[in-house]
This record gives structure tokens, C-alpha cells and sequence, in this order.
């Protein structure tokens, strides 16, 4: 076997494209976003054996303005089969050999690897199956182990993840979805509700409605050229959705319902139909007959999907439409060969006191299933470094959060 730190960009896609453990992250394209972004420094690594690929990684690397050295970075840890531990071996002990080379303070990675079968309530499922191993084996090799505590801790990528299997008829998958959400989309032909895929010149929905959410969030918003730089890079992995209403279609099927008899002996329910009428005249008044008020920007390579960024216009939260949003999206991924569907992220809790509950009830009323994966390692070289870093990234990022919260809300309360 051979070390390779030289490897061709279209080398590396090509594997990753067809292999079982592949991600986005672990692409060139992804990398060279990164390092357009952020600074980082490109190594295209991987295993050879009488010229075959058997395994790769992108390692990033970078030296923050804070720091005295850099550091290394695989994201989503090296495209392999953690199961053929000769190759595995060989791979992490060249990766630290590498991070001795290149001066590294420390080697972080994150591994796509399941770590256990969980219900979607969270309850692990008592059959056996644990990639635990692959945990303490890299403790062993001198790695530190963050753990597996709650998934907002300060973690690059978070562990947990809700994904739908798009394996299943169409029929099957959107059965699967919430009752509730079932009405809902049934009525959105009556909305004039309606998705369709996008074009780059309609990104400035996502700069929109993402300053939108920042109002209750206190977050730092991005700009239009921040997505214009992510579309390009992403190229031909890059779908981009928009969800729509006509107010006009809304309130002629409205005026269709009153002027029936449906709500005859409901006087209540007439009432709340009258006052959803007067709504969607206001917001008529407002925005025009046709808005948009949802957008999705996705990536797709191989046979997953995942949702970058989905947001929705605040003044139209009645209207669900990231409902109509999503199930749009995983009809088109479907029809395009996508098996698995990732809603990217959330907090790992399923109590109902958690603060991200909602988004984690929200994703799994598709039907999705609960992932949890083995988490972040570091394998450290200069300990007083790594240190440093550490605290001194906590402190920047505490300091940023609280700034960017006070300064975005002034600015939104003017």
C-alpha cells in the first residue's frame, strides 16, 4: 500500500461519488469552497495499491490569526471502510505522520460513522450494532474523544442528523409523513401554493429570509455574495428551490368555500375562513398577487442530497411552506436517482424542554430517521498549542455571539 499526498481533484470526486461512506465534504469541490471561504490550504490524500484507490481524504489546513501553529482538518473524517482495519490502520497512521510533517499543532477529524441504531424517539436500538469500537480504537492510536454529549457543544459538524430513505415508493415516503402535514399539503393547490426549481439570479430570497430569522436568533446573516461564492463552487451539485403563493388563487377558492354551503351549521369555522380571506387580502395589498416565500438551497452528489440552507418568509409562516418545499424537493431528488435525503442536523434531544426541539419535531414529521454518529477527534502534537487554540476559540466565538446579537438586533429594532 501507498501513502499519496499528491492525488488528482477528479480522482478523489470519482471515489467518493460511488463509495458507501461518501459525503460532499470529502470532495475537491467542497474543499476549494473552503479554501476560497476560509483560508484553508488543499492536501488531496489517500491509499493506492497497484494503483487503485482504496481510500482517500481531503486534509485542510490552516493557521488562525490567533493561533501560534496550524492545524489539520479531515472534514466528515477519510473516505474508507472503517471495517477493513489493515487500510484503516495504515491510513490514520500516515495522517499523523502527515500532521508531524506539516508542523501541526493538532489532527481533527469527525467521521461519517454511525455510531449505534436509534428509534426516533432516540431509544437505541437493543441489536447489536456499534461502531463504539471505531471510537476506542482511535483512542487508542492517541486520539482525545470530545464524547458523546449533548450535539451543540462547540463541535465543527454535529453529530446527530435526520435523514429519509428515498428507497421507498413515493407513495410510502409521503405517508410517512405527519397527518398533519398531509392536510397541509392537500390544501396548498387551494393556497396557491406551489414549488419549482430556481435559478442563481433568485438567491437574494435566501439573503431575504435569512435576515428574517436573524430577528429572533441574533445570528450574522450572509450576503448575497457569500451564496453567489457557495452556488459556484458547488456547480453541477448545487439544486436550488423556491416555493411560491398566487394570493389570488387563494382567495377565489376562498370565495368558492364561503359561497357554498360547506359552512353553513360552522359559524366558527366560516369566521375563521372570512379572517383567513381578509389576511390574504392585506398581504395582497402588501407584496403583490404572486410572492415567494420559501427557498431551499441543496447539494447533491452520488446518490445523497443534503439541505444546506431552507428558509421561509415570516409574514407567511401560516402557509407552511417549507412543507411544500420539501416534499417538492424529495419528489425531484427521487426522480433523480437520490436514496437518502439528509435534513442536516439538529440538536440530539427529543425532550420537549430542549430549546431546538422544534426543529428537531419539525424534520422528524417527514419521517425521517434519527443518525447519530461517532463524533470529533482530536490527535494532538503540540499540547500547549492545542490549548491555546481551543481557548482562545471558545472566547472569539463567545464574544462574536454576543456581539453579533446585540449588534443585529439594534440594527432590525431601527
Amino acid at each position: 500500500m501507498e501513502f499519496c499526498t499528491n492525488l488528482k481533484p477528479n480522482e478523489i470526486d470519482e471515489f467518493v461519488k460511488h463509495h458507501p461512506f461518501g459525503h460532499y465534504m470529502k470532495t475537491s469541490f467542497w474543499a476549494k469552497y473552503k479554501a476560497e471561504l476560509e483560508g484553508y490550504k488543499i492536501i488531496y490524500t489517500g491509499i493506492k495499491e497497484q494503483g487503485e484507490i482504496k481510500a482517500t481524504a481531503i486534509v485542510l489546513k490552516k493557521r488562525s490569526w490567533f493561533a501560534h501553529k496550524p492545524y489539520l482538518y479531515i472534514p466528515t473524517g477519510m473516505c474508507i471502510d472503517h471495517q477493513q482495519e489493515v487500510l484503516w490502520d495504515f491510513f490514520i497512521d500516515n495522517l499523523i505522520k502527515l500532521t508531524r510533517i506539516e508542523k501541526a499543532a493538532f489532527l481533527r477529524i469527525d467521521p461519517n460513522i454511525l455510531r449505534c441504531h436509534r428509534k426516533i424517539n432516540g431509544e437505541r436500538v437493543d441489536d447489536g450494532f456499534s461502531n463504539e469500537w471505531v471510537s476506542e480504537k482511535l483512542i487508542e492510536k492517541g486520539f482525545y474523544h470530545k464524547g458523546y454529549g449533548y450535539a451543540y457543544n462547540g463541535s465543527w459538524i454535529n453529530r446527530y442528523t435526520l435523514i429519509i430513505d428515498l428507497s421507498l415508493s413515493i407513495e410510502t415516503i409521503y405517508a410517512k409523513f405527519a397527518r398533519s402535514k398531509q392536510n397541509v399539503l392537500k390544501r396548498h393547490p387551494l393556497m396557491g401554493v406551489t414549488t419549482r426549481i430556481a435559478t442563481k439570479d433568485e438567491l437574494s430570497y435566501l439573503v431575504d429570509f435569512e435576515w428574517e430569522l436573524t430577528r429572533t436568533q441574533g445570528f450574522k446573516p450572509h450576503d448575497i455574495a457569500f451564496f453567489n461564492t457557495l452556488y459556484s463552487m458547488l456547480g453541477e451539485n448545487v439544486r436550488y428551490y423556491v416555493t411560491e403563493v398566487n394570493l389570488a388563487v387563494q382567495i377565489a377558492n376562498i370565495d368558492k368555500e364561503l359561497a357554498s354551503n360547506k359552512y353553513k351549521k360552522d359559524q366558527e369555522a366560516q369566521l375563521a375562513k372570512t379572517n383567513e380571506r381578509e389576511r390574504a387580502l392585506t398581504l395582497r395589498l402588501r407584496y403583490g398577487e404572486n410572492v415567494t416565500i420559501a427557498a431551499g438551497l441543496f447539494v447533491v452528489y452520488g446518490s445523497n442530497c443534503w439541505d444546506l440552507y431552507t428558509y421561509n418568509r415570516k409574514d407567511f409562516n401560516s402557509y407552511k411552506a417549507t412543507d411544500s418545499l420539501h416534499a417538492f424537493v424529495i419528489k425531484d431528488m427521487k426522480d433523480h436517482g437520490v436514496l437518502r435525503y439528509d435534513m442536516v442536523g439538529f440538536s440530539g434531544v427529543v425532550s420537549k424542554d430542549d430549546p431546538y426541539y422544534g426543529l428537531y419535531d419539525y424534520k422528524r414529521s417527514f419521517g425521517s430517521d434519527f443518525y447519530e454518529h461517532i463524533g470529533e477527534f482530536d490527535y494532538v502534537i503540540n499540547k500547549k498549542a492545542y490549548r491555546y487554540f481551543k481557548t482562545m476559540l471558545y472566547q472569539i466565538k463567545r464574544v462574536r455571539r454576543k456581539w453579533f446579537s446585540i449588534r443585529y438586533k439594534k440594527n432590525r429594532a431601527e
